[in-house]
């Protein structure tokens, strides 16, 4: 009876947790090159369940089978990869991503994790029956990672903070430099139907490009 009981009981769980959910990556590069060459991979236990390539406009949205732990690897070739931990049918669901430069090749998916910029999705609270999540429930926590893989974290995580400190710069330095083209092109078009007196007008022009200049030289010292 006893028997019964618990099979009649772990039926309704897995009843309970049939279907799937959905989840969204919102991707980006650092330096807001194309994202269209990035893929993503969705793992389960270590084995890909899917892979794809990420649309132009970086967003992607995803149905997951409910009751099971994910590993999502997003990965673009002169970038650091990223991958999230733990991704479940509990979480929100929700996920911004931006991918950092990196001179070195991408690394292959292993457990090390070494030189990969990693997130974990909160499992704390997470009520799923651990029967519905295989013999070998696969979560990876922060607490566990390795001292390498700590010092690989942080110096990942730093270089993130430097680019997009960096990059922040460069947006205002090109705004900038782009407003200067547009004057000029204003002025040479003056100048070209007399509106504006020739010395003076050249003079301002000459001007002009000299801070456009002076902003190429603080956007080749800001380059990374």
């Amino acid at each position: 009876m006893k028997t019964l009981f618990m099979a009649i009981f772990s039926a309704l769980l897995m009843f309970s947790y049939a279907g799937e959910f959905k989840v969204k990556f919102e991707i980006q590069t650092v330096d807001h090159s194309a994202i269209e060459v990035t893929s993503l991979v969705i793992t389960e236990h270590g084995e890909e369940i899917l892979r794809q390539k990420v649309p132009a406009d970086g967003d992607v949205k995803l149905k997951l089978e409910e009751g099971k732990l994910y590993e999502v690897w997003i990965m673009k070739e002169g970038y650091t990869a990223h991958v999230i931990h733990n991704i479940h049918s509990e979480g929100d669901g929700k996920f911004k991503v931006t991918l950092y430069k990196t001179s070195e090749s991408l690394p292959a998916i292993t457990s090390t994790y070494l030189a990969v910029n990693r997130e974990f999705d909160n499992v704390k609270e997470m009520t799923i029956p651990a029967e519905l999540l295989g013999d070998s429930i696969h979560v990876v926590k922060e607490g566990t990672m390795s001292k390498d893989e700590q010092k690989s974290l942080s110096n990942i995580q730093s270089i993130a903070k430097s680019q997009t400190k960096a990059q922040k710069k460069i947006d205002k330095l090109i705004k900038k430099r782009a407003k200067l083209d547009e004057d000029i092109s204003e002025l040479s078009a003056e100048l070209a139907t007399g509106e504006t007196e020739r010395a003076g007008g050249e003079e301002d022009k000459l001007k002009l490009q000299e801070k456009i200049v002076k902003i190429q030289g603080k956007l080749e010292k800001l380059a990374y």
